[in-house]
């Protein structure tokens, strides 16, 4: 019995081994919904490959290889990758790149890389630092919400089509001086760092900078913009160099705002805005403004010395007001500002300067009223330097015309001095008993308000150079007295005519 169990199972086969289980694929999502199809490690807690594990989990180096490997391969879809140190230096990329999302955990570089057709880089995020100088971008290069942790280099990058920036973040120095914009920029919301540069940037196409934020120094000295710029609503909390920069085209820097802004020589060829624009302090020295808007401007703290504001439109600033400006007035100019503070003659011809260009873009408006009052300030100005310059004569002389009419420029003055003059006068004839009537009959009361009022009259006669009349001086004191009184009347009645004449002509 036993022999013949022992005989079924040596003829029962043997169950045949289970298959070993296929390996697992990357668990990583892309954005258009398509999975990676790279094998999971074995060990990650999250189902990654190597490429979309982080790099603290995995064998960084040996992933970033293996990149660069596959880059060389001619691959060009790396969404979401995960990777160390990456030199890309002088790579040449035929095909549409993709990094969307990826983080480089160290340094990169594209130096000198030359991406044929599209490049994405939304959403992709850079620890350390990453240098793209000299890289060509052929075509559109989309870098929307990536973030910049490290110090990044654009120099002398050219970006042939289209490139896209918004809402991008750059923590430290960025640098894009000499970069070339083939076509349009687009930079709307970008966050800046400490220290970001354009200098000598050239802008083919329109650029975007709107709702810009700087939280440090932005240069943009001598960069060219030949097309529309649009700086609506941006803000720097350092300073904003624009020095030398040419806006050929509409500049727009509608309700922006400037702790520190320098325009200095900038040049707007053809028109900008800066209306609503808050200047905390700035310059536009030498600047050529042609067609510039300055509607609720506040240009106080503002440097306008030999600035064409010819071609300007000012007639709607602000200077100060309703603050008084340091010499009385109701218009503050930083160049007067200065100039009181540091006491030079030359600081003193900056600010003549200055009220002297404001005058003629006020004018050319055909805002004669403000005109006036920066001439006034001109005036002002230029009599503090004869002072300096002991030109004795030319002070007393503009003292004396500033007080009767304000150089031209106030007819009221002239009404005052002309009821000062004349009330003046009575006063002598009155105390003096220096005249009396002409029929030698009736006396004049010089005790009583009607003797006064007698002499009041006869003053007014007398000044407005309409003769004697029924009452005469007395004394050659009284005749001297009228004399002179008819002189100043007649050059007082001239001046008015002038002065009034002036200001209705304009």
């Amino acid at each position: 019995m036993g022999n013949e169990e022992e005989a079924k199972a040596e003829v029962e086969p043997k169950p045949a081994p289970k298959p070993a289980p296929a390996p697992k694929t990357c668990s990583y999502t892309k954005q258009d919904g398509d999975t990676c199809k790279e094998k999971a490690l074995a060990d990650s807690s999250s189902g990654l490959c190597q490429f979309h594990e982080p790099v603290a989990a995995k064998d960084g180096a040996a992933a970033t290889r293996e990149f660069l490997k596959r880059v060389d391969e001619g691959e060009h879809d790396f969404e979401g990758y995960q990777l160390e140190d990456a030199d890309l230096s002088g790579k040449v990329f035929h095909s549409d790149m993709v990094f969307r999302g990826a983080v480089f955990t160290g340094e990169t570089s594209f130096r000198e890389s030359n991406f044929t057709e599209y490049a994405f880089f939304q959403e992709a995020e850079f620890k350390g630092g990453v240098d793209m100088g000299s890289a060509r971008f052929s075509n559109d290069v989309s870098f929307e919400g990536t973030t910049f942790r490290g110090e990044a280099s654009f120099e002398d990058t050219q970006f042939d089509k289209g490139s896209y920036w918004v809402k991008a973040s750059f923590k430290k120095d960025t640098s894009f001086k000499e970069a070339t914009f083939g076509e349009e920029a687009r930079f709307e919301e970008v966050a800046l760092g400490p220290t970001t540069s354009f200098a000598h940037a050239k802008f083919f196409g329109d650029v975007h900078f709107d709702d810009l934020r700087v939280e440090g120094d932005v240069y943009l000295g001598f960069a060219e913009f030949l097309k529309y710029a649009f700086l609506m609503e941006a803000e720097c909390q350092g300073e904003a160099d624009f020095s030398f920069a040419e806006f050929m085209n509409y500049a727009d820097f509608t309700r922006s705002k400037w702790k520190d802004l320098n325009m200095t020589d900038a040049v707007f060829e053809r028109r900008g805005c800066f209306d609503g624009a808050v200047i905390e302090s700035g310059t536009f020295e030498d600047a050529e403004l042609r067609h510039v808007t300055f509607r609720d401007v506040d240009m106080a703290n503002v440097f306008t010395t030999g600035a064409s504001l010819e071609e300007a439109y000012m007639s709607q600033a602000r200077w100060g007001t309703p603050v008084r400006g340091p010499l009385g007035k109701k218009l503050v100019v930083r160049e007067e500002t200065l100039a009181l503070e540091e006491g030079t003659r030359e600081a003193l011809i900056r600010a003549e300067a200055a009220h002297r260009n404001l005058k003629e873009s006020y004018k050319n408006e055909g805002d004669y009223s403000t005109a006036g009052e920066f001439f006034i300030r001109e005036m002002d100005i230029r009599t503090r330097v004869a002072l300096m310059d002991r030109e004795y004569g030319y002070w007393v002389m503009s003292k004396v015309i500033s007080g009767l009419c304000g150089y031209g420029e106030r007819p009221t003055r002239v009404i005052f001095w002309w009821f000062a003059f004349t009330f003046t006068f009575a006063v002598i004839y009155f105390a003096g008993h220096l005249i009396e009537y002409s029929d030698g009959v009736t006396e004049i009361d010089f005790g009583t308000l009607g003797g006064f009022l007698t002499c009041f009259y006869f003053s007014v006669v007398t000044f407005t150079t309409l003769g004697f009349g029924d009452i005469s001086p007395v004394t050659d004191l009284g005749r001297g007295v009228a004399s002179v009184e008819a002189f100043t009347g007649a050059f007082m009645i001239a001046l008015f005519v002038l002065v009034f004449g002036r200001k209705m002509i304009r």
